[in-house]
């Protein structure tokens, strides 16, 4: 997972991975770029198998409410830093899981 996933972590601006540790090194995480069409790819085939397994619904639990992360790549086809593409690429991401789900089942 590193080799795939290195080229889809969020960077910070020294362009290092942003790092998260969760209480005392309880869990320690890297985030992907909501803003690389590769990462939100990678998590729509996620939830698309999940559904061929027979999953009827899916739940995104997110750390802090589908808030993405600041990310300053120069490689992920986004303006380096915050700003509005943070919103707009996750929301293209979260619509774009729904309709799958939608499609599979409709109710």
């Amino acid at each position: 997972m590193k080799k795939k996933g290195r080229p889809l972590a969020a960077l910070n601006d020294r362009g290092e991975f942003s790092r998260f540790i969760v209480g005392n090194m309880e869990k320690q995480f890297v985030p992907v770029c909501a803003g690389n069409e590769a990462s939100r790819q990678l998590c729509t085939d996620w939830f698309s198998k999940l559904m061929d397994l027979g999953a009827v619904g899916l739940e995104f639990d997110h750390q802090v409410g589908g808030y993405p992360s600041v990310c300053y790549s120069d490689q992920h086809g986004h303006p380096s830093g915050y700003g509005p593409w943070m919103h707009e690429r996750m929301e293209e991401f979260m619509r774009g899981v729904r309709q799958i789900a939608r499609r599979r089942n409709p109710k």
